[in-house]
């Protein structure tokens, strides 16, 4: 069975599902959770023209603390003996869950399925999910 399980989480319904999933599978099998939120680097301007870029970045990382405490709590509810939490910021999402993935040597990715963005985004860009699937080290689990 797996032992460490990267979760990787957007704070989007279907990631939820992916981590309610994991949870499960971390209990049955007393593998290690690392629940995975990338935070993209974001520009704002505020009310007087001004760059508030490191004010809206906190205020999206206390949000993903909060989002992301709630479901370690679920996991100890569970009886998973191992939770960890990780927040990244500013790397593209593929890149940060391969790299978490072969920090914690883990042996599954679990994310959840996406509904398809635009077409044509889609196809100059690619999803991540088909990047990770390319470039993965262990097995990967979409959870729709």
């Amino acid at each position: 069975m797996y032992k460490k399980i990267i979760i990787a989480t957007d704070g989007a319904e279907q990631s939820g599902s992916a981590v309610v999933e994991a949870i499960n599978i971390a209990a049955k099998s007393n593998s290690e959770i690392y629940l995975l939120h990338v935070l993209k680097i974001v520009v704002g301007v505020d009310s007087v023209g001004g760059i508030s870029t490191l004010s809206l970045m906190q205020k999206l990382e206390e949000s993903s603390k909060k989002y992301m405490k709630t479901f370690k709590g679920l996991a100890a509810d569970d009886g998973v003996l191992k939770c960890e939490t990780i927040i990244r910021h500013g790397v593209d999402f593929y890149t940060a869950i391969i790299d978490e993935t072969k920090k914690k040597n883990a042996d599954l990715i679990m994310i959840g399925r996406k509904n398809p963005s635009h077409p044509l985004k889609r196809f100059f860009l690619g999803s991540v999910t088909g990047k990770i699937l390319t470039q993965s080290p262990c097995d990967i689990l979409v959870v729709p």
